[in-house]
């Protein structure tokens, strides 16, 4: 017999679906800033982006767009990852948000296909997306490890 005892909380979840711009990083935090202010206004304790909402999703694109992607990749934590854990912070929210991370690998410069979540109390942790499909494999380097993020609210994966 299970002893344990499992907590149930409500609380409610906002999922944002936004057509970002592609490639430009500062048009679609300032969109993900409206819907993080929105959420938090209407009671939302947990704030869902989509994958690579920072700066779009990749498809097959040519070398000189490959490198304006890297250019606006960023490690994690990075300058997004603070701007939007402040604004976590002061709204008492949780926020997990997909952007392309910036990193280091044996092989050199790589990108990551990421998550990254905060909360108020700062920077959780991200996950580096594991199984890559078709051609994500020809701009993302793949993570290693399947990750679940304790938070006041629950477990979250």
């Amino acid at each position: 017999m299970n002893n344990s005892r499992h907590l149930i909380c409500k609380f409610k979840v906002a999922l944002v679906q936004m057509a970002p711009t592609h490639l430009d990083k500062k048009a679609n935090v300032e969109k993900m800033v409206g819907f993080i202010k929105e959420g938090a206004e209407q009671g939302a304790k947990l704030i869902v982006f989509p994958e690579l909402i920072v700066t779009g999703y990749v498809g097959p694109i040519t070398p000189p767009e490959y490198e304006g992607f890297y250019k606006i990749s960023e490690p994690i934590p990075g300058p997004t990852t603070v701007q939007l854990q402040k604004l976590a912070e002061k709204n008492g929210v949780y926020v997990v948000f997909g952007m392309a991370e910036r990193g280091e690998s044996k092989l050199g410069p790589v990108m990551h296909n990421s998550a990254a979540i905060v909360g108020p109390n700062g920077f959780i942790a991200s996950y580096r997306k594991c199984h890559l499909p078709l051609g994500e494999k020809n701009y993302f380097h793949p993570g290693n490890e399947i990750k679940v993020f304790d938070t006041n609210l629950g477990r979250i994966a």
